[in-house]
């Protein structure tokens, strides 16, 4: 898994001047130097689709949109830009948003309670996105929009930035 965005300068991660998204990574799954291998208009065809996607730490399940069609690589959807997601609420006033999820592919409902690895759903392509990826931030705020980001702790202490790997997919 690859940080294809993220960072904490413009210039290698172009969320960082929206102040809703600043903190925000985009990650993808490249083998060989591609995200894909087979046809460029297949979902099917990206490594990171259908791929299950984990709770990075304990909170309650806050918000979910899960009715949003995947788009054709290559295609947006800006409406809404997260796509499918899930936001989980945890201490501090801080939420995770997980976004681009695939169309009915979330296995957690609004109220339950989530451990840190869960598998919440799986990697989709909806939304205001052009392949199949995870948007992950978080934030001060249930509606990204209003709220401000925050930046991300891991637990290892690095702060990838773009091309960096990482592992917030489950093998």
């Amino acid at each position: 898994m690859v940080c294809f965005l993220g960072g904490t300068n413009q210039f290698i991660n172009y969320h960082y001047v929206y102040a809703d998204q600043r903190y925000a990574y985009d990650l993808i799954i490249m083998k060989d130097g591609q995200s894909y291998s087979g046809p460029v208009k297949e979902n099917e065809s990206y490594y990171a689709f259908n791929k299950e996607i984990i709770a990075p730490a304990e909170g309650k399940i806050v918000k979910i949109v899960d009715g949003i069609k995947d788009n054709v690589p290559g295609e947006f959807n800006p409406e809404p830009p997260e796509g499918n997601c899930v936001i989980i609420e945890h201490k501090n006033n801080e939420y995770s948003m997980l976004a681009h999820l695939k169309q009915s592919s979330i296995l957690v409902s609004e109220g339950d309670f989530v451990q840190q690895g869960e598998v919440i759903g799986v990697c989709g392509n909806s939304g205001n996105s052009s392949e199949p990826h995870l948007h992950f931030q978080v934030m001060n705020s249930i509606n990204y929009l209003k709220g401000q980001s925050i930046r991300i702790r891991f637990e290892n202490g690095l702060e990838p930035i773009q091309g960096d790997f990482v592992s917030p997919f489950t093998s």
